[in-house]
């Protein structure tokens, strides 16, 4: 066929593209509205179920024997976080890229606390540094920039991925699959023990808090304060299931979790004993060809099968059931407190 032939009007022409662009602007107008809705905070039932069960904390605290939900919120808890470039990797059935976890700098910075952070990144060290000018100017910021190569916990890279490469080993991921996703779960009480140790810690509670563990929330800031029923010299953490007192081998073969680590808290000196012990249990376990994150090391050291007795008792906090939404941030929740 001869297109030539073919004459399109030029009334007709106009007409048709002023009608896709008219479908276009509508669609890119339903669509935005769609996207913004999904995308506003605190609108999603997890979301609506954390922000009811936090507004209760008044009427918990004013009737006995109701879960204690209010914290005394002073400020006498230092922040002690990390970020370690380590590269996408798989989570689960999820892939998790770098930049997931970058994202969440600005939600860091936000903290009305005492921050002391840690890094094998220059880009995350100064977008931290510059948050923190910006949002908490006249709070004690502390950024450190690591060398990996001389780190403990990146040390034990070669020992641990031999390990994983045991016939017969579990694939978890990326828990005992990723040596180096397991190192960096380590390296949070290395870092810990040495903020404490180089006297940065200035307060008489330090807590960890992992970098992405805000990463789903909104918010112009909060401040991290110390549970009211916190015991003194044991260190805090949120309860998933009890100590059932396994075997160090089905931990880990099994993957079980007793106490989460995103987040945990107590008085420095404890914290820093703890930080010891938590390295011994380390090395027990490289020595008996079993490793995974530091929640199966946890648990192996608290577990009857571990001869090493640790010097500090774990106080854990078990999520009630109207905080079944987020069971595994808990204790985070008991001691944040958003500001207004």
């Amino acid at each position: 066929m001869d297109w030539r032939g073919i004459v399109c009007p030029r009334n007709y022409l106009g007409s048709l593209i002023r009608a896709l662009l008219l479908i276009t602007i509508l669609f890119f107008l339903v669509y935005g509205s769609l996207e913004q809705r999904c995308k506003e905070p605190g609108t999603n039932k997890k979301d609506i179920a954390i922000r009811e069960f936090l507004s209760k904390g008044e009427s918990f605290q004013r009737r006995s024997g109701d879960i204690q939900l209010p914290v005394e919120h002073v400020k006498n808890v230092t922040v002690v976080t990390a970020f370690f470039s380590l590269g996408n990797f798989i989570k689960g059935t999820l892939l998790r890229r770098e930049d997931f976890y970058q994202q969440n700098a600005g939600k860091i910075a936000m903290v009305r606390n005492p921050l002391i952070f840690y890094t094998n990144s220059p880009e995350i060290a100064q977008q931290i540094t510059f948050f923190r000018r910006s949002y908490q100017p006249s709070l004690q910021t502390d950024v450190i920039i690591m060398n990996i190569n001389d780190s403990w916990a990146f040390g034990l890279r070669p020992r641990i991925q031999a390990i994983f490469n045991q016939d017969g080993y579990p694939k978890y991921h990326p828990q005992t699959i990723n040596a180096n996703y397991s190192v960096a779960m380590h390296a949070k009480y290395e870092v810990m023990a040495d903020a404490i140790k180089s006297g940065r810690v200035r307060t008489t509670h330090v807590c960890w808090m992992d970098f992405g563990i805000w990463r789903n929330e909104e918010g112009e800031g909060f401040e991290v304060g110390i549970p009211n029923d916190v015991i003194d010299g044991q260190v805090a953490y949120t309860e998933i299931e009890a100590n059932s007192n396994p075997t160090p081998r089905n931990i880990v073969y099994l993957d079980m979790v007793w106490v989460v680590g995103a987040f945990f808290i107590g008085r420095v000196e404890a914290v820093q004993t703890f930080c010891t012990d938590y390295r011994r249990g380390v090395h027990w376990m490289i020595k008996h060809f079993l490793m995974s994150t530091d929640q199966q090391v946890i648990y192996t050291l608290y577990s009857k099968h571990f001869k090493l007795n640790p010097r500090v008792h774990i106080q854990t906090y078990r999520a009630p059931p109207e905080f079944s939404h987020s069971p595994w941030y808990y204790l985070a929740y008991r001691c944040r407190r958003a500001l207004h």
